[in-house]
């Protein structure tokens, strides 16, 4: 390990996949929209970082490019009383990947995560409370290993932020 850390390309690699959208109204205020990605990366060729860990065979998952991810969201619109009104719960799903090539048996995804949104507006002024990752998901969204002097390995994991609750509010001028 030394002092100057630099990134290389891992040589042939594929990729194949296919995704698909889909979004319906159920009813005139109500709006389901999905959206669904499959893919395959992998290495062609064997790939040896020369870290002192094993080389990539050919075949191996790139990290990064999980098999699946999802998103879905359903939202509500209507106008109510003078009020705009607004609902909306939003869920992600990334599957799992290695981290690193070098890493292969260090994972990350594999997680859902779910927001919702509720909001007026009322005369220009709209109002929206919200909670982002409202179950408070520890995803691994990122691994670093870094090898060290002592022949250990340091992880540096970056997870989803927490659950998150708040408050915004809006003017629009003009309305």
């Amino acid at each position: 390990a030394g002092l100057f850390k630099y990134l290389e390309n891992a040589g042939e690699a594929r990729s194949k996949g296919v995704e698909s959208s889909l979004a319906v109204h159920p009813v005139s205020f109500l709006t389901l929209r999905s959206a669904v990605s499959y893919g395959d990366g992998r290495l062609k060729t064997e790939f040896n970082p020369n870290n002192g860990r094993p080389a990539a065979e050919p075949g191996a998952q790139l990290p990064g490019s999980p098999h699946w991810t999802i998103s879905n969201s359903l939202v509500g619109e209507w106008d109510w009383a003078g009020l705009d009104p607004t609902v909306a719960l939003i869920h992600r799903y990334v599957g799992g990947s290695p981290s690193n090539i070098s890493y292969p048996d260090v994972r990350i995804g594999n997680y859902n995560l779910l927001d919702v949104r509720a909001g007026v507006t009322v005369h220009g002024l709209t109002l929206t409370a919200f909670g982002k990752n409202i179950t408070n998901t520890h995803a691994r969204s990122a691994v670093n290993n870094q090898p060290q002097l002592n022949q250990s390995d340091l992880e540096l994991t970056f997870l989803s932020p927490p659950r998150t609750v708040g408050v915004e509010a809006a003017y629009h001028f003009g309305e």
